[in-house]
């Protein structure tokens, strides 16, 4: 039987203020792990396409967890 695979999708946008989007990566990280060692996490905040795609191709998740952990200045997340 295939082990349960949770698994921790942290995105952003690097100009944001990046101290703070780490702070919340890393209590994310910290609170996902006490409720079950087995979440896979990134290394880093994944802040690029080439990182969240890099990542995506690792993994076979059963469950994901997605946090933005900065705001999106873009317009596209404007209503229209």
């Amino acid at each position: 039987m295939k082990t349960f695979s949770p698994v921790y999708i942290p995105v952003g946008v690097p100009t944001f203020h990046l101290e703070s989007a780490q702070a919340q990566f890393d209590a994310s990280v910290a609170l996902l792990k006490s409720i079950d060692e087995r979440f896979t996490v990134p290394e880093k905040m994944l802040l690029n396409l080439d990182d969240l795609r890099a990542y995506l191709d690792t993994l076979t998740p059963d469950l994901i967890v997605f946090q933005n952990l900065t705001l999106c200045c873009c317009g596209r997340c404007a209503s229209p």
